[in-house]
């Protein structure tokens, strides 16, 4: 294996590849990041819907760096004042709760410039592999090119095949009840403002985000 070594590599430039990225770099160690996806933040899976600071900090009391659960402000699309539930009988319930809805590419572009900002590499159009050995693990395209890491982090979402590789029970704890099968239309004209959660077999069999994202439903 011919490739560089690291403290830490990390699979998967999504959010929480990222921030780890970010914090980890900001601490001094020597960081990788492998992302298959040639843009970060695209095609977006899920994510986009996002508690604002003071509404993570009342969830979260005794987080005490809260600070860090933020987004810049050109990577918001729209805000968000309330949630409403629609229970499956049709009956709507609908309390405050303050979140913004997420541009991810400009989201994770940000993350991933703080993130080489601190000493971070990001490389991004890259299928990487995990290759464990017994005082970490490699990471690369292929074995032979692979990078050496000390520690490894699988941020590369379920189903994680570093997690795998690393003998974790990957595919017992998240069935296909914990999974969601997203698809994203586009609606005007109703809910600005409002984030909706419709429970009930006649909308899909689970439940149905519906989010004001650049205005629209």
């Amino acid at each position: 294996m011919s490739g560089h070594k690291y403290d830490v590599i990390v699979v998967g430039g999504g959010p929480g590849g990222l921030s780890a990225a970010v914090h980890l770099a900001d601490k001094g160690l020597k960081v990788k990041v492998f992302e298959k996806k040639k843009l970060l933040g695209k095609p977006v899976r899920c994510g986009e819907y996002f508690p604002v600071k003071e509404e993570m900090a009342r969830l979260l009391p005794r987080v005490k760096c809260i600070d860090i659960i933020d987004s810049p402000e050109n990577a918001i699309d729209s805000k968000c004042k309330s949630i409403r539930l629609v229970s499956p009988r049709g009956h709507e319930f609908e309390f405050p709760f303050e979140a913004y809805i997420l541009d991810r590419h400009v989201f994770e572009t940000h993350l991933g410039d703080v993130a080489r900002s601190n000493g971070a590499d990001i490389d991004v159009g890259v299928q990487a592999h995990y290759y464990p050995d017994d005082e970490g693990g490699w990471v690369g395209p292929t074995r032979e090119t692979a990078d050496y890491g000390e520690i490894i982090v699988a941020a590369d979402g379920y189903p994680s095949e570093t997690a795998e590789r690393a003998g974790l029970p990957e595919r017992e704890y998240a069935g296909p009840y914990a999974v969601a099968t997203n698809i994203e239309y586009f609606r005007s004209g109703s809910g600005a403002g409002c984030c909706r959660i419709v429970y009930g077999s006649e909308v899909l069999a689970g439940r149905l985000w519906l989010d004001n994202s650049e205005g629209t439903w």
